[in-house]
């Protein structure tokens, strides 16, 4: 899935829920990526597995975030 985008308060650099999470800052940078599911909750949010990425992983270190669907969109591999 990649995350197409985040909800409007993650969007302002000024978020600050935790500093040593910086929750904020982790979002806005997998903006764009692709990620694999590797879970779902009762509310329907959709688990994404950001450390899979090298540059998140780099930078934010293991990571999974949680996810409301309508920000994910489905990406499909193409046959060669």
């Amino acid at each position: 899935m990649r995350i197409a985008d985040i909800p409007p308060d993650l969007k302002d650099p000024k978020y600050n829920d935790d500093p040593a999470m910086r929750t904020g800052e982790l979002f806005r940078f997998c903006v764009g990526r692709t990620f694999l599911v590797t879970g779902f909750d009762r509310y329907r949010f959709v688990e994404l597995q950001v450390s899979d990425d090298p540059a998140v992983k780099k930078k934010f270190g293991l990571n999974s975030i949680w996810m409301e669907p309508d920000f994910i969109a489905l990406v499909t591999k193409t046959k060669r």
